[in-house]
C-alpha cells in the first residue's frame, strides 16, 4: 500500500507496521501469528525488519530460494547475509 507520503506502508488488523520508500521483501508471520518480519531494501543496504523494528543492515542477502528468510519457530529468524563479500547464517532470537 502506498499512502502518498511515507513510501511504501505494511499495515496488518489496521495498524501500520512499517513504512518507508525501500521495498519490503519475504513477508512473513511466525507460527504463531503474533510477529511479523520482512526484509528491507533502502536503496543501499537490507536489513531484517521484525514488528516494525529494523535491525543491523546487511549489503545484500542469498534469495536462494523462500526457505532461505524464514521463521525457525516464534522467536527465531533466520537468514543468508552478505556482508563486505562474506556470506553469514544469521539467526536472530528475538526474545520469548
Amino acid at each position: 500500500m502506498h499512502n502518498g507520503v511515507s513510501g511504501n506502508v505494511i499495515i496488518i488488523n489496521g495498524q501500520e507496521m512499517m513504512h518507508g520508500r525501500g521495498l519490503f521483501e519475504f513477508p512473513a508471520f511466525s507460527p504463531d501469528s503474533k510477529r511479523f518480519a520482512t526484509m528491507n531494501w533502502n536503496g543501499k543496504t537490507y536489513a531484517l525488519s521484525v514488528d516494525g523494528k529494523a535491525g543491523p543492515t546487511y549489503d545484500d542477502f542469498l534469495e536462494v530460494n523462500r526457505n532461505v528468510a524464514r521463521f525457525l519457530d516464534s522467536h527465531t529468524y533466520r537468514f543468508l547475509g552478505v556482508k563486505n563479500g562474506s556470506v553469514y547464517r544469521v539467526v536472530v532470537d528475538l526474545g520469548g
